[in-house]
């Protein structure tokens, strides 16, 4: 069995962090902080504890606060996962 099939995935959480940080930069989205106010992320990394600050699912809320509202955007998400999947 050398080939697989993915039979569900959620876009929201198929994406990794570097992706959504790019997103954020291009899109100049600023996210919440955690003692209040925002601010375009600076790193992967800030968009990595954005996320961690949702409980559970509330995750997937987080990754769509970042792609949401834009169709251009979330085409761009749904090519790079389809990319990393033709190369996995």
């Amino acid at each position: 069995f050398g080939k697989r099939v993915e039979l569900h995935v959620h876009l929201d959480g198929s994406l990794d962090v570097e992706e959504l940080f790019s997103i954020c930069v291009h899109r100049g989205i600023a996210l919440p902080l955690p003692g209040g106010g925002s601010k375009v992320p600076q790193s992967a990394r800030d968009v990595r504890q954005y996320i961690a600050t949702r409980p559970g699912w509330h995750r997937f809320d987080a990754v769509n606060d970042i792609l949401g509202g834009d169709a251009e955007t979330i085409r761009k998400a749904a090519e790079a996962f389809v990319a990393f999947q033709a190369r996995s």
